[in-house]
């Protein structure tokens, strides 16, 4: 019955729509003239004054400062907090440290309270509390049904007292940032937009850097503890509640919870000046699997509270600020070289914004859409903008400007802010009336004052050998490397090595070697093929996999992966690699393939050989213990892999254990273990039949070989390219 419904609708809409459209159109010719009148000569009623609610503040005596907003229109209220902070107050050296402080600072729960348990109180009255540390500042958000504000507000103030920050939540906060930065080259927008930062303000900037697997590797709970202690006090805190309430009442309720919270003498640092990083010029980055360039030009902008502010917001609205603006109509519609172009005074509260224009074109008109780009900036510095112009942009910017104030909360988180960053209350009051007052000479001369079309960060990112010029017809070109460093050694460093380490590593390996079937039995493995169980560990709990493995040495290696969400193929032929799944197939990306060589590069039936070869050496540490008995550990470095210790159990001369920085899927780098056990022998070789892979300290797989097969032939169809 229910699916009858469903189809019948449609059915009826195209009835009625077809009965209609001789109405519309009969309607349409018989309507008087004047309301067919062109878009340009239509007359709209001049913008309403802004109208604002009666806003209460209240200072506490520990400090805390209250904003209330009475407003009894729906049943709920609202709140917001800002703490005087920011990652841009975090150490060069532990970047990410907010950003883990206020994820964990809610994830993790109080002294008193775990997340898990407050996720569960809020969840059963339909309420919310969030936490956050932005680039300057700290901020808090509650939403709740009015009964349940006593409830609610206790959680926020011991979330923000007292939280708990549990080393398990500090590792998913890091996970989720390794993550991050293991993906952060994938959008080439994203690319452009982060580069061009670091070229504005310099790449050690707090308004430009980013975390770095190494930054997160220096960060530890006293770190996030003592964040916390530093900034976290009710005289750095401004509160703002808007909602169906009396505010005396919540008075009480703020002084019930925050009040007791002590005020105490906190030494904030002066905001980071914002200063020109690189140089003027041309710079590139070399991105090939995309069709389409991301252009960004621009300089070091200005401040809110700079006297040609108003000016130089009509000036980017002329410029590039909708679809009227001289950048849209020319570069883009009139010469069709962009999919999308804009430009904007990005002025900030307390430091130097960025002046900016932002292009995307296809490939092949890079440099041709730069020009234009170029032409307009000259134009606009040199030519006074037209009346229409002028019109058009004021109406634009107060016309949207007033959806910035169409709710209660975000009058009340622009007066905070206002208080916040040290700003007139009256400066909300007086934009309107600052933009009105904008001439035509403002605009030119505020425009001749501030851009620099000759002085600009141009960054092109994007397939060069597809672009219509060279890139130096703009300039000199300087290439950008946005290669992912690598994180520090995950294993602590080896002592120097002596001849005698050398030599009894070296008999280790022998020993090794020999406990697997002989040198020759494993120089003489030309291909492999494997099938096993895994049981993968994921976010969302653990899979449980069929894996069909196919190794030709040295190079060629593919994976059949049955998941329950579909068959997954992978595949790398020397510097060549595809993934092939549900979602069609797609060329494997260079990290991939790197990863896949590494894998390749770590096998214990390539290491031996190359260290007793003399193309890798080999060298003893120390003796372990394991869960299988005592183990000596050598380190392999040099060849064309990468540093690996291996476990050689002293009884039977296995090797039981790998060591070395491995890969997380959507992490990156990480320390990995990969335990062997359950040794059986295959065609000669003694081969472990279980591995067990842990991650970070953390078990992430568990495989076993259902069947294994060497020199078996395999063939050479099977790496080459999947089918669309």
């Amino acid at each position: 019955m229910r699916s009858a419904t469903v189809n019948a609708a449609p059915i009826r809409s195209r009835r009625w729509s077809a009965l209609l459209v001789p109405v519309v159109f009969a309607l349409a010719c018989a309507l008087p003239a004047a309301a067919q009148k062109p878009y340009k000569k239509l007359k709209y009623p001049p913008l309403k004054d802004l109208t604002l609610p009666q806003v209460e503040r209240v200072e506490l005596p520990n400090g805390l400062v209250l904003y209330l907003v009475e407003d009894h229109t729906l049943p709920k209220v609202e709140g917001y907090a800002l703490i005087r902070t920011g990652s841009r107050l975090e150490p060069a050296d532990k970047v990410g440290l907010a950003d883990v402080v206020g994820n964990v600072m809610r994830t993790g729960g109080t002294t008193s309270r775990k997340g898990e348990e407050i996720d569960r109180l809020l969840e059963n009255v339909g309420a919310s509390v969030e936490t956050g540390v932005g680039t300057t500042v700290g901020s808090a958000s509650l939403f709740t049904l009015k009964e349940h504000l006593p409830l609610t507000l206790e959680i926020l103030a011991d979330l923000l007292r007292d939280p708990a920050f549990p080393e398990d939540k500090i590792e998913l906060a890091m996970v989720q940032q390794r993550t991050a930065i293991s993906r952060r080259n994938d959008d080439v927008g994203s690319i452009a937009g982060r580069e061009f930062a670091k070229l504005l303000y310099g790449a050690d900037s707090p308004y430009a850097r980013h975390t770095e697997y190494e930054t997160l590797q220096n960060i530890t709970r006293d770190d996030l503890v003592a964040f916390h202690r530093r900034y976290y006090h009710p005289n750095q805190v401004i509160l703002g509640l808007w909602g169906d309430f009396d505010p005396a009442e919540v008075k009480k309720l703020v002084e019930e919870h925050f009040g007791a919270w002590p005020r105490q003498t906190v030494e904030v640092p002066s905001s980071p000046p914002a200063q020109a990083g690189a140089a003027p010029g041309v710079y590139f980055i070399q991105k090939d699997d995309v069709n389409q360039t991301n252009i960004r030009l621009g300089h070091i902008g200005g401040r809110l509270d700079d006297p040609d502010y108003y000016a130089l917001n009509v000036m980017s609205e002329i410029l590039g600020g909708g679809l009227s603006s001289r950048l849209f109509r020319r570069v883009r519609s009139e010469m069709g070289l962009a999919y999308a172009v804009g430009a904007a005074w990005s002025a900030q509260f307390d430091y130097n914004g960025a002046f900016f224009v932002r292009c995307d074109t296809k490939s092949e008109t890079t440099v041709k859409a730069t020009e234009a780009i170029l032409a307009e900036l000259r134009r606009i510095t040199q030519a006074p903008v037209t009346a229409d112009e002028l019109k058009v942009a004021k109406e634009g910017i107060l016309n949207s400007f007033v959806f910035n104030f169409d709710t209660t909360g975000e009058i009340v988180r622009r007066l905070m802010t206002y208080e916040y960053y040290g700003y007139p209350r009256d400066f909300l009051d007086k934009f309107k009336a600052n933009i009105e007052r904008v001439t035509a000479d403002d605009v030119q001369r505020a425009a001749r004052a501030n851009l620099k079309p000759d002085n600009l960060v141009i960054l092109a990112v994007g397939r060069q050998q597809d672009f219509d010029q060279p890139l130096t017809a703009l300039g000199e070109v300087k290439t950008l490397d946005i290669t992912i460093p690598a994180p520090k050694a995950a294993t602590a460093e080896a002592p120097p090595a002596t001849g005698e380490t050398l030599a009894r590593g070296r008999l280790l390996v022998e020993k090794a070697a020999a406990a697997r079937g002989g040198l020759e039995a494993i120089q003489g493995i030309r291909d492999i093929t494997a099938l096993s169980r895994v049981k993968q560990e994921t976010p969302a709990g653990t899979l449980d996999l069929t894996v069909k493995t196919y190794l030709v040495l040295p190079d060629k290696y593919r994976q059949d992966v049955g998941t329950p969400f579909g068959d997954v193929t992978l595949i790398v032929d020397g510097d060549s690699g595809w993934q092939k799944g549900p979602q069609g197939t797609r060329a494997a990306p260079p990290a991939f393939i790197e990863s896949i060589r590494k894998t390749l590069a770590r096998s214990v039936d390539r290491i031996l050989p190359e260290v007793l070869a003399g193309t890798r050496t080999a060298q003893f540490l120390e003796t372990a213990t394991l869960e299988s008995g005592p183990a000596d550990v050598v380190l392999v470095a040099g060849g064309a892999g990468d540093s690996v210790r291996l476990f050689v159990d002293q009884q039977t001369g296995y090797v039981v254990k790998q060591e070395y920085t491995g890969e997380a899927p959507g992490q990156g780098p990480v320390a990995e273990e990969r335990i062997f056990s359950d040794f059986r022998t295959v065609n000669g070789l003694l081969l472990p039949h279980k591995t067990v892979v842990l991650q970070g300290g953390r078990q992430t797989s568990d495989a076993t070989v259902v069947n294994i097969e060497i020199n078996a032939g395999i063939d050479p169809a099977l790496f080459a390219p999947p089918g669309p």
